[in-house]
């Protein structure tokens, strides 16, 4: 059994990940030139995806950089490290590709980087 959220709220941790990926792990990001990775947290039933998000110190070590949100609509309501204008950013792209190329944005969220 997987973890079930929305197709919105999937597609948006896909785009997040695929434009922040490390190029190593499906689950990890580089944002501000740090290492990152995260980790998915309980299901909601209301299909709003919660997580963690891990800060890489060495090959063996990482730290909580905090607690993620993306709503069920795939609006970004919490994401440590992210500055305000990449949150608008991705949601424009994530609006955009929904609209015009959806079967892309919905490969993101496959592991198809």
């Amino acid at each position: 059994m997987g973890y079930s959220c929305t197709q919105d709220a999937d597609n948006m941790l896909g785009l997040i990940r695929h434009t922040f990926s490390n190029g190593k792990y499906s689950n990890g990001l580089v944002i501000g030139g740090r290492s990152y990775f995260y980790e998915i947290g309980r299901e909601h039933a209301d299909g709003h995806v919660t997580g963690t998000l891990f800060e890489n110190i060495d090959e063996t070590h990482a730290r909580s950089a905090g607690h993620f949100s993306i709503l069920s609509d795939g609006q970004i309501t919490r994401f440590p490290r992210l500055k305000r204008n990449q949150i608008v950013s991705l949601f424009f792209k994530f609006a955009e590709l929904k609209r015009s190329n959806p079967s892309l944005l919905n490969s993101y969220s496959h592991g198809a980087i």
